[in-house]
């Protein structure tokens, strides 16, 4: 029986609230983890000689070098490979000798997006395929992630929608369920995704607060902002918790994430937040409508919005999602999904819902 341990890749981010700091690492023959205390003890394990690289998360749709049937991908970019030299043991730091990879090579489809991943040669053939990639200068084999079960529905030679963008039917929450406002928030549709991304590998709720606080979005939010964040996700069924105690994408969320335009949000902001349905009935109705005119109909059907302070947030979630357009204030709407909101399972209420006089008046 063989009982030595498999060495470890590392695979590890550069960026830190939003600064890229690639360049000072691989001059400086360093990697450094940007955490106070998040990850210490992978670092602590890094081993002399053992491999690592720097890498970039994202996504792509455009320009890919196989068919993605319209859907974006997950891309990780590989920006520099390396030896670790040394390992001081602090939890924060190891030495590393660096060789820039230029041009930055893409690889697809199993990616990560935390600050370091630790992958070990053995545990699937798409890690050792990514390892092969990395540091042994081998090409993907793109048709076979394809055609893997966990890709194929979205990208594989059978998986072809034809027609990816079609729009699902919106059915609207019971008025007394939807949540009265939505807070507006950095990003909203790219911050919404960055903060569903933090959550692929698992995360608690203080490991997604830290999270985001390091991230490009919501790094000046304050704890409780971004708690705020993570009970909005749970709401619109976008993240969900499982067997082990963390909280992962959900099918919706993984879809969210694949999507070039944020279909699996609008759809659940506009069935379950009041305001967004509305908005796109009285623009459907009254095109090139002011937007204070609009704040006022609003105000109207929930009189416990007392200033504009919520009907305000609605309308800029609205537009980061491109629902309306707002040409120096009159506002149009976006064609289909204002048709599909104006045609719902669910009628969109003319008065005002009942009170809650529980609910904040903002």
């Amino acid at each position: 029986m063989n009982n030595t341990t498999p060495q470890a890749y590392w695979f590890v981010g550069a960026t830190w609230a939003g600064d890229d700091q690639s360049e000072r690492f691989i001059t400086d023959g360093i990697w450094e983890n940007g955490y106070d205390t998040k990850y210490t003890d992978h670092v602590k394990s890094m081993q002399v000689g053992e491999r690592i690289a720097i890498k970039a998360s994202y996504t792509r749709k455009n320009g890919l070098p196989f068919e993605n049937n319209d859907r974006a991908v997950s891309v990780m970019g590989i920006k520099a490979i390396g030896e670790i030299t040394a390992n001081p043991g602090n939890g924060h730091a190891v030495h590393v000798t660096w060789n820039r990879v230029d041009p930055v090579r893409e690889w697809y489809f199993y990616t990560y997006m935390a600050a370091l991943w630790k992958v070990v040669p053995g545990s699937s053939w798409y890690a050792d395929a990514l390892i092969a990639f990395t540091f042994e200068g081998q090409e993907q084999d793109y048709d076979r992630f394809r055609n893997e079960p966990f890709w194929k529905d979205r990208y594989g030679d059978t998986g072809n929608d034809p027609d990816p963008r079609s729009k699902p039917e919106i059915s609207l929450w019971p008025i007394n369920k939807q949540s009265k406002g939505l807070p507006a928030s950095n990003g909203y549709q790219e911050g919404y995704r960055e903060a569903v991304n933090f959550c692929q590998a698992g995360v608690d709720r203080d490991e997604f607060v830290e999270n985001l606080r390091n991230g490009d979005y919501f790094n000046k939010y304050t704890p409780l902002s971004c708690r705020s964040i993570f009970s909005n996700l749970k709401r619109l069924g976008l993240i969900e918790h499982q067997d082990n105690g963390l909280w992962y994408p959900s099918a919706a969320g993984d879809a969210f994430l694949e999507e070039e335009a944020p279909d699996s949000l609008t759809q659940r902001i506009i069935e379950s937040a009041f305001g967004f349905a509305h908005i796109l009935r009285y623009t459907h109705e009254h095109p090139n409508i002011e937007r204070n005119a609009l704040f006022e109909k609003l105000k109207n059907l929930y009189p416990q919005w007392t200033t504009n302070y919520a009907p305000s947030a609605v309308l800029a979630w609205s537009k980061g999602l491109g629902l309306i357009n707002d040409n120096e204030g009159e506002i149009i709407p976006d064609p289909l999904w204002s048709i599909l909101a104006f045609r719902p399972s669910r009628r969109i209420a003319r008065t005002s819902p009942p009170f809650d006089t529980r609910q904040n008046r903002r």
